[in-house]
């Protein structure tokens, strides 16, 4: 949510990564998140999370600094997906899958999107990868990426992420939290920060 009055929140979620078939890059990768309600002419940006967080003890405070561009998409109502084949990339070349924090790229506003979590219990998140081979018109042997797709090298092989699903809201007040797994707020400078459920 984007609020006015420095009232916005960001929410941070997570998936394990497949195994990367040998021989293979990342060619696509979609984050979809389903959003229940939203507030159109928004966008809503995915960030590559650099550094680790547990869903009941992350806060706005000590939220995980992000990495990389952002992968951006327009504010709408069903499943909304980012384009993360580069963020993806990333995570599998550093060993280090810390997740996405999504925001609204224009915070201190008034927009307001509400995205599903685990607790729904319908229309999960999900990360969908599509690998291909590193070579495009290799000859490849052994466990493949070739040998994953069942086709030759040049076929590409998609796999469909069921998400973990580590979700977290991270809030700057006591404002509406949504429906998502666990909300952090950070109250006014000088109090002390708590958390709710």
């Amino acid at each position: 949510m984007s609020k006015s009055g420095n009232a916005n929140l960001r929410a941070l979620v997570r998936f394990d990564l497949p195994s990367r078939p040998s021989d293979c890059i990342v060619d696509n990768a979609s984050l979809r998140v389903y959003a229940g309600s939203a507030v159109g002419g928004r966008t809503i940006e995915a960030w590559r999370l650099d550094g680790a967080w547990t869903e009941n003890e992350v806060t706005w405070a000590n939220q995980p600094a992000v990495s990389g561009t952002a992968a951006s998409a327009s504010s709408a109502t069903g499943y909304v997906s980012w384009n993360v084949a580069a963020q993806v990339q990333a995570m599998y070349s550093t060993g280090a899958n810390h997740g996405f924090l999504l925001k609204d790229a224009d915070e201190r506003q008034d927009a307001e999107q509400q995205f599903y979590a685990r607790e729904k219990g319908e229309n999960p998140a999900q990360l969908v990868i599509t690998f291909k081979p590193a070579t495009a018109g290799s000859a490849v042997v052994g466990s493949t990426c070739a040998e994953a797709c069942g086709q030759p090298s040049s076929t590409a092989i998609t796999i469909s992420v069921p998400v973990r699903l580590d979700v977290a809201v991270l809030a700057t007040s006591l404002t509406a939290m949504a429906l998502l797994a666990a909300a952090f707020v950070t109250a006014p400078a000088g109090s002390v920060p708590t958390a709710r459920r």
